[in-house]
């Protein structure tokens, strides 16, 4: 007998997934693949990677003919074709199909008949240069920890990588490499490090706290239990000799980071950390150098407003106190570069993380303001926060939130004050502008509510038209969930529209001329409102407001617009049995689409849809059944029904 003759052997195949697939699989993966000709065909075999359950087929393809066709059983696989066709081929195609449907394809490429196979496929640079099979090598007798590192290898090799989730699989998996074989826990060490530093280059700082934390934590279970100092510090060097390399932000993770040097430093006190604390104060240098800060002329103009103790705080955000600090850091800097590595860790030690938080600063500085404010100082205090916001230039989403809330809180204040005229000047102000917070602050049905109570009607006025100004966007589908077919529109639309509700809900008919806007608004751009939002919520809150009771007619005219529907939502009742039994006529593609809209999402867009493609099967099905029963008259009939 003789032996196979391999013609390929890969650890790994990598795939791609279809465009148009819509499910559970995010890698296509094959494990141990190989292809050997035999005496009686050539034989291809492998494992798909984290399949989940379910019943596929694996078909190979051969210049647009299938050769052969396999179940798979467990994600495994095995084709077997005729030697005499694959022998002179240079590309071949293995494609991968649950139910009928494409999942995503395998591709083979070889210069010259005599040569081996390899994927067509690119690994990116990322993936080329690390070697995934020592995740997999030291724990193949541990079938739960082989899965996950199965898994870690096939989101790695994935074209859609979710970084958060291979970040947390990491941290998790290592950890209990860590208790079950340390020895492959350190061979793999390296491994951990590079693709744990990768999540936090794929996310943005200020939303990657968990994955800054997975890093810092690879080094603290061996802190806490390795009893080896060796093992020890040779972990601490790879890990600082990795960071290194990258441009990772530490400074919203600063306090972590204090730990960790704690920690160290009280484990191994003469491990050099010049790495670590290097990239710490690059962190903090970059991220102070483009913070928000509060001015000098700021503070002296709220130095007689606002109390002594809630100016003292505010200092601690100022510009001066920014200056200082870059000081503090060039110095520390300086430290490092000369070895004095004490010194650094303990200006290091002594920073105030919340220093650099835009957010607290915003909430102190209103919460300062907005607590001595009285009906005396109110014009002060007005121009103290215009001047102050106006030099907020960059600010995180957080802190624009914080701002937001604020204001609200002095509208509320100078309302019951009755502070008409700095009342007028703040709304203004904030309406006359593209502010960031504008369309929240006019918006909130709180800042409305307490403009009405002043019963000011050149305030309310005012008010009506500067909110009148906001628009309802366009819904202007864009495409559609790859997960649910739900469709993607401007997520503004919805929002505004429910604040708009919740201001006209208020019943005052001083707010006229924006229900008049709101009408003009949606006849011009429409109206769009997936099942999912719940807006008949908003829509028995406004007429349970008693709004109609003085203004029918506008009203009326408003609630017309409104595509909502109190009956049939959602996959429940007659649409999800009729839609059911229209795709068992036969496998459909766009029968079985058809049903799986109507199933997630009962917009009254479903309706349209369904004319639209019940009338194109109708007129298929009759053409087909001409022809076959008219023959010769088949051309007249199909122009006579068309």
């Amino acid at each position: 007998m003789t032996e196979p003759a391999e013609i390929c052997r890969l650890d790994y195949l990598v795939g791609t997934l279809a465009t148009a697939y819509k499910g559970l699989i995010t890698s296509l993966v094959l494990k141990d693949f190989c292809i050997s000709e035999l005496q009686d065909g050539t034989v291809i075999k492998g494992t798909i990677l984290a399949a989940p359950e379910g019943n596929y087929e694996a078909c190979l393809m051969l210049e647009g003919s299938e050769l052969c066709r396999t179940l798979l059983r467990k994600g495994y696989m095995e084709l077997t074709a005729d030697t005499n066709l694959i022998r002179g081929v240079g590309r071949l195609q293995i494609d991968i199909i649950q139910k009928g449907k494409h999942i995503g394809t395998f591709l083979l490429k070889r210069e010259r008949p005599d040569d081996f196979f390899t994927t067509a496929f690119e690994l990116s640079e990322e993936v080329r240069s690390l070697d995934l099979n020592r995740l997999t090598d030291g724990v193949r007798d541990k079938p739960g920890l082989f899965s996950e590192a199965e898994n870690i290898v096939a989101g790695m090799l994935s074209s859609k990588r979710d970084w958060p989730t291979l970040s947390e699989n990491i941290n998790s998996f290592s950890k209990e490499l860590f208790w079950e074989n340390r020895e492959t826990y350190y061979h793999c060490f390296d491994i951990f490090a590079i693709l744990l530093l990768k999540a936090l280059t794929h996310i943005d700082a200020r939303g990657s706290s968990k994955q800054t934390a997975n890093f810092i934590s690879l080094l603290e279970l061996p802190l806490e239990r390795e009893e080896d100092p060796n093992k020890l510090l040779s972990a601490i060097e790879a890990w600082q000799r990795y960071l290194a390399g990258t441009c990772v932000d530490l400074s919203y993770s600063l306090n972590a980071a204090k730990r960790l040097i704690r920690t160290i430093r009280g484990r191994l006190p003469y491990a050099d950390l010049s790495d670590f604390f290097t990239c710490i104060v690059d962190s903090l240098k970059k991220r102070i150098s483009g913070a928000a800060a509060i001015g000098s002329t700021i503070l002296d103009d709220i130095n007689g407003l606002v109390a002594t103790n809630s100016l003292n705080g505010l200092t601690r955000y100022s510009e001066q106190y920014r200056h200082s600090l870059i000081e503090v850091l060039s110095s520390a800097e300086i430290m490092i570069i000369r070895g004095d590595l004490s010194g650094a860790e303990g200006m290091i030690l002594g920073i105030d993380w919340n220093l650099f938080d835009d957010a607290e600063m915003v909430d102190a500085f209103f919460d300062a303001i907005t607590t001595a404010m009285n009906s005396a100082t109110a014009d002060s205090a007005v121009s103290a926060i215009v001047a102050g916001v106006s030099t907020f230039s960059v600010l995180s989403s957080h802190a624009v939130r914080n701002m937001t809330q604020g204001m609200a809180g002095i509208i509320e204040k100078l309302s019951m004050q009755g502070s008409i005229v700095p009342c007028k000047t703040l709304i203004a102000y904030i309406g006359s502008e593209e502010q960031l917070f504008r369309d929240d602050v006019l918006l909130n049905p709180k800042v409305a509510s307490a403009i009405i109570s002043t019963r000011d009607e050149s305030l309310v006025m005012l008010y009506a038209d500067l909110a009148s100004r906001i628009m309802v966007p366009v819904p202007r589908i864009t495409t559609f969930s790859q997960d649910t077919w739900a469709e993607a529109v401007d997520p503004r639309h919805h929002a505004r529209l429910a604040k708009f509700f919740a201001i006209l809900g208020l019943n005052n008919e001083m707010l006229s001329p924006i229900i008049v806007h709101l009408i003009c608004n949606l006849f011009v751009t429409g109206v769009f409102i997936s099942d999912d939002k719940l807006f008949q919520r908003d829509i028995s809150s406004y007429l349970n407001s008693g709004a109609m009771r003085d203004n029918f007619l506008p009203n009326y005219i408003l609630l017309q617009r409104l595509p909502v529907y109190y009956n049939e939502v959602a996959a429940t009742g007659k649409l999800r049995d009729y839609s059911t039994e229209i795709d068992s006529w036969g496998n459909d593609p766009l029968l079985y689409f058809l049903r799986k809209q109507i199933h997630v999402n009962a917009s009254n867009n479903n309706i349209s849809l369904i004319e639209n493609i019940m009338g194109l099967r109708v007129l298929v099905w009759v053409i087909l059944y001409l022809f076959e029963h008219t023959g010769k008259d088949f051309q007249s009939q199909v122009l006579l029904v068309t």
